[in-house]
């Protein structure tokens, strides 16, 4: 075809201009990296316009309902001071779960706080450990927050925090500072929980998990890469633009706005193995060719003959990803959208950064041979004329 025979003369010619082109774009692209960003709210996930969604929206307007935080307050038993507390309703106890919500109440992102505080408010001054269970007892209501053997208390946190990293972030530095200024007893552990908790624990786990198996997929195909093709050069030869295409990935995802979710935080090992064969086929075939024609020539068989295949290959993944896009779950949307730009990209850079780089690796290594052998030529020189 005739675009890949003008695509196969100018990689020939101008391999340094398409490789500084190529490194413009990927700076272009880094920046769009540092803007890439995770969902961190699920719900944003799922589509709004559901019934269910916006019923379950205006009940919690109506009603104030909140994400219920979990704070536990429990006696440490490994904790053998002789001070130590031995029974949680310990009026110390009490008067430190009274001051901490009273603080959390003046939280702004607190709905309401349920806890044994409540059945004390109207008591004198508590002195005594046979005072409080005294009220404890005469109040049953009061012996659901503790268990049977009272060794621990449950405080419940009703919070307008929703799965919002940034806001549950937030929420456990002042949980943390509270715990510093309500002067909590010594061998009282204080245990922090719930549903938004749990969830930011998953999501922070999933980010470390797509940054490791990023790290490790592509540290494996290098090593694949360079025991298949038997050298170390050609192995680089293939990972480096299979790398860029994940790079221009990532920056697109970033320019775009399309945030990493749930369901993408794996993106980046599927685009590595699911974008290598292109590099593979290209570099094969040239290798392959060079044995038997110019450098010129076998380019120019290697880009139309791999060309066509690997573009036909790669556009038929393309649109089958593309197909997400019109899934009803936007994670799903973005799924597909992530993974066909990422066999895009790597596609194109199998298609034009490669072959730009064996070219530009021939020429270097030809110039290299060249000034070695005139090197060598003049140490011969010299030896000739001292004899």
């Amino acid at each position: 075809m005739k675009i890949y025979d003008k695509l196969a003369d100018v990689q020939y010619k101008y391999p340094g201009r398409i490789i500084i082109f190529t490194i413009l774009f990927t700076l272009l692209m880094l920046v769009g990296v540092s803007k890439i960003y995770m969902e961190s709210d699920i719900t944003n996930e799922f589509p709004q316009d559901l019934e269910v969604f916006k019923i379950q929206d205006e009940i919690n307007n109506l009603y104030g309902v909140g994400d219920s935080v979990l704070v536990t307050l429990r006696l440490d038993p490994d904790y053998n001071a002789k001070d130590r507390i031995y029974d949680i309703r310990d009026p110390y106890v009490i008067q430190s779960i009274m001051l901490l919500e009273s603080v959390l109440n003046d939280n702004s992102a607190v709905d309401s706080v349920s806890s044994v505080a409540q059945f004390f408010y109207d008591q004198p001054y508590i002195i005594s450990l046979e005072q409080t269970k005294g009220i404890i007892q005469a109040k049953p209501a009061s012996q659901t927050f503790f268990n049977k053997d009272y060794t621990s208390t449950l405080m419940v946190i009703s919070a307008s925090i929703g799965t919002d990293q940034q806001k549950i972030r937030k929420m456990i530095d002042e949980l943390e500072d509270n715990k510093e200024e309500t002067f909590i007893p010594p061998g009282v552990d204080v245990t922090v929980t719930g549903t938004p908790f749990i969830t930011n624990l998953i999501l922070t786990l999933m980010q470390k998990d797509a940054i490791f198996t990023t790290s490790l997929a592509a540290f494996i195909i290098l090593l694949l890469l360079i025991t298949l093709q038997r050298s170390l050069t050609k192995g680089l030869l293939i990972f480096i633009p299979l790398t860029l295409g994940l790079t221009w990935t990532l920056g697109t995802l970033g320019w775009l706005d399309i945030p990493i979710s749930v369901a993408t935080v794996g993106v980046g090992a599927m685009i590595l193995g699911l974008g290598v064969e292109y590099g593979v086929f290209v570099v094969s075939r040239y290798n392959e060719e060079r044995l038997n024609h110019k450098s010129s020539e076998a380019l120019n068989i290697t880009v139309n003959e791999v060309g066509g295949s690997i573009s036909g290959s790669g556009m038929t993944t393309i649109v089958g990803f593309m197909a997400l896009t019109f899934s009803i779950m936007p994670m799903m949307q973005h799924l597909g959208q992530s993974l066909a730009l990422g066999i895009f990209y790597s596609l194109l850079a199998a298609l034009v950064v490669n072959p730009a780089l064996i070219v530009f690796e021939e020429n270097f290594e030809r110039k290299n041979l060249a000034r070695w052998e005139k090197s060598l030529h003049k140490r011969r020189m010299k030896i000739g004329s001292k004899k």
